[in-house]
């Protein structure tokens, strides 16, 4: 892992904004140089235009299905998060734990029927409890 951030660090993830933490978040755990695959070959053209941000993208590819969870960003954020007002911030905070794809579904169907905004929604959809919170049955 090292030897990796050692060569490659200065010319390619922090042109592009990832600082020393973020890298030590992304190359913790296995699978680590697939992440950083990813990132030196994706980034700048599917996340960065979205408006991710290195530290984004070190809390989204922590833990397992980091690469589905990418997948969905890249084909879901502009039309489903963005309208609603879900920043950046609240996407990764919400897609990086457990359940996040059914959290992204009940986003989708439930949220505008919500007097919550997408930081209130956030806060509650990174808690164990936030189908009880939020009354959801599935």
């Amino acid at each position: 892992k090292l030897a990796w951030v050692e060569k490659n660090f200065t010319d390619i993830l922090q042109p592009l904004g990832f600082t020393g933490s973020h890298v030590s978040q992304i190359v913790t755990g296995a699978g680590w140089d697939k992440k950083l695959a990813w990132i030196e070959k994706n980034f700048a053209s599917i996340l960065q235009p979205l408006g991710f941000t290195g530290y984004h993208v070190s809390q989204i590819v922590t833990g397992a299905g980091w690469d589905k969870k990418l997948a969905w960003i890249e084909q879901n954020f502009t039309d489903i998060l963005e309208p609603l007002g879900f920043s950046q911030y609240h996407t990764s905070q919400i897609i990086k734990g457990k359940g996040w794809k059914e959290k992204m579904e009940w986003i989708e169907k439930f949220f505008r029927d919500t007097k919550l905004t997408p930081k209130e929604a956030q806060k509650i959809l990174v808690k164990k409890n936030w189908k009880e919170v939020l009354g959801y049955t599935t």
